[in-house]
């Protein structure tokens, strides 16, 4: 695995030579990007604790520490240095391992999606909003995907959210 201190050079913007040199893609610790597009997506989603999820893939909370930095500072290597193919790739595998965990249909009804979409666009504190509804972020994430979903893929469905959500913010 490649240490910390070999990746800051490629945050280096002044040099061409650092400019030319490609951002590294290969496996970190045997896990590709995908594969922390994964890991990351389940520990978001919240539904089972952080070492589960580790243990599952094999790590611990160190290895995947260092899995995760050097992904991340790769990242922010390639968009210092506009390489918009691996951002590219990282956000589809983020969409894929999200969609992936997402429930086949929203878990809670379009009314009560809408209205918390309202309360929101309404200025209110986001964590508040979804306490007071009994979500975790990544359930919110997963409601949100569900029923974003839908209202793209359907006129009706699209109408009867904002109706709702109209009603519910009083316009």
């Amino acid at each position: 695995m490649p240490a910390v201190k070999e990746l800051l050079p490629l945050l280096a913007r002044g040099t061409e030579a650092d400019q030319g040199r490609p951002v590294p893609r290969e496996p970190v610790d045997g896990v590709d990007l995908a594969g922390y597009a994964r890991i990351a997506a389940e520990i978001a989603g919240g539904a089972r604790p952080r070492a589960e999820v580790l243990a599952a893939h094999g790590l611990d909370e160190a290895r995947y520490l260092a899995i995760e930095t050097t992904w991340l500072l790769r990242l922010a290597a390639a968009a210092l240095r506009r390489d918009l193919d691996l951002l590219a790739v990282h956000e589809r595998a983020q969409a894929d391992a999200h969609a992936a965990l997402a429930p086949a249909s929203p878990e809670r009804p379009l009314e009560d999606y809408a209205a918390l979409c309202a309360q929101m666009e309404a200025g209110q504190d986001p964590r508040e909003v979804l306490a007071s509804a009994g979500l975790s972020l990544g359930a919110w994430g997963h409601l949100q995907r569900a029923w974003t979903a839908r209202i793209a893929s359907s006129a009706d469905v699209a109408a009867a959210f904002e109706a709702h959500r109209r009603a519910r913010a009083g316009r």
